[in-house]
């Protein structure tokens, strides 16, 4: 990606990340096209809540941008769009190969985990009001001109995914600069900074690329997550009915916060967080390895959990969920102790040999969704 920016990669953590903006004119150009766009708005699998149609002052429900039967009404959203509003598909490197591809580019030079939006801003028009992003953002031009005012200085200074933007609240009088966007152009916004783009009197495409990072507070608050499940002190109440609290209990915590900050257990948490963050895999391109060729898993399937697939489990409650980068699958609470059993599984195994396997009728139906999500790797038989 630096091959075709401005800077280094030195420089622009050095001089421009969280700091300050970076325009740059050479950027790679992308083979996206109209006609593109209108193959990912005419699929039939689209579904209203999928995309955002939205204006400087208005946003659209998605009941209004519905057929009687749920569908998205292609009709209307162009008749939406006519009259000013821009559309907006959240998260279409999910939809197109070209567009994931570099997704994994930008992640593995930026090291964080992203996201492209795609922007299709009919001519004159506004979508957003002035605002602030909680993540970083690199906005590349595809089609027709576009004109973005970015503040000198950020309104928020490192905001994070709890903090507000209030665009009426916001001072608009402060220094800012304008960059023309055409065609390969790009820009660098980082988390916190106001801007507002307006197209002339042409169309416009673009995407914004959001980067997320993880904090140093996404660090303690994993700690802390970690101390609880083994630490009873820290699962005990403090009733304040008579506004009155056990000063006591400052003592007890004080060893606690010692040796939750201690340099070995910050260092185990910073390699955690930097596996977990680790979103350039080959997870990515789960998203088009085509499956239909392939026969749905049965009990005498052998499979294994893929290497470089990433996931995590939390509990709520009595509920689990798989968290994956692409999905958040909830999980039966019949399938509760097989999957269990299936990721505790190092090398390949028979789905046949699981206990847990044989208990209930949904086993089979899970295994196979989260086989089409890309977690698990056929073979004929064992090594």
């Amino acid at each position: 990606m630096f091959r075709s920016m401005s800077v280094s990669r030195s420089e622009f953590f050095r001089d421009y990340w969280q700091k300050k903006p970076l325009f740059s004119d050479n950027f790679e150009p992308l083979a996206f096209t109209i006609k593109d766009l209108n193959d990912i708005l005419g699929r039939q699998s689209l579904k209203p809540t999928d995309i955002r149609v939205v204006s400087k002052e208005n946003e659209i429900s998605a009941k209004d941008m519905a057929t009687p039967r749920g569908s998205l009404d292609s009709h209307r959203l162009l008749d939406f769009f006519k009259s000013g509003y821009t559309i907006v598909i959240p998260s279409i490197n999910k939809l197109n190969r070209q567009i994931n591809s570099i997704c994994r580019v930008i992640s593995k030079d930026l090291g964080a985990s992203v996201q492209a939006n795609l922007y299709y801003s009919p001519s004159n028009s506004q979508g957003f009001k002035a605002h602030w992003d909680n993540h970083d953002v690199l906005v590349y031009q595809i089609h027709g001109h576009k004109t973005w005012s970015v503040f000198d200085q950020a309104h928020c200074e490192l905001p994070l995914q709890t903090h507000r933007c209030i665009p009426h609240e916001l001072d608009l009088d402060r220094a800012h600069r304008h960059f023309g966007m055409i065609a390969d152009k790009i820009l660098y916004i980082p988390r916190g900074f106001t801007h507002f783009a307006n197209t002339d009197s042409s169309p416009s495409i673009h995407l914004t690329f959001a980067l997320e990072y993880p904090k140093l507070c996404d660090i303690l608050h994993r700690m802390i997550d970690s101390l609880t499940v083994t630490n009873r002190l820290l699962r005990k109440a403090l009733p304040m009915y008579e506004a009155h609290v056990d000063v006591s209990i400052v003592s007890d915590l004080a060893p606690i916060l010692s040796a939750l900050a201690s340099p070995e257990q910050i260092g185990r948490e910073l390699l955690h967080m930097e596996a977990k963050n680790t979103y350039y895999s080959d997870v990515f391109d789960l998203y088009f390895e085509s499956r239909e060729d392939q026969a749905a898993i049965d009990a005498g399937t052998h499979i294994r959990v893929r290497e470089s697939a990433i996931f995590s489990l939390q509990y709520t409650g009595d509920d689990l969920t798989l968290v994956m980068p692409q999905r958040r699958i909830a999980v039966a609470r019949s399938c509760h102790y097989l999957l269990f059993e299936i990721l505790s599984q190092k090398e390949i195994f028979c789905l046949s040999d699981l206990k847990a396997f044989h208990l209930g009728t949904e086993p089979l139906a899970l295994i196979n969704h989260l086989d089409q999500l890309g977690l698990f790797v056929r073979a004929s038989c064992r090594p």
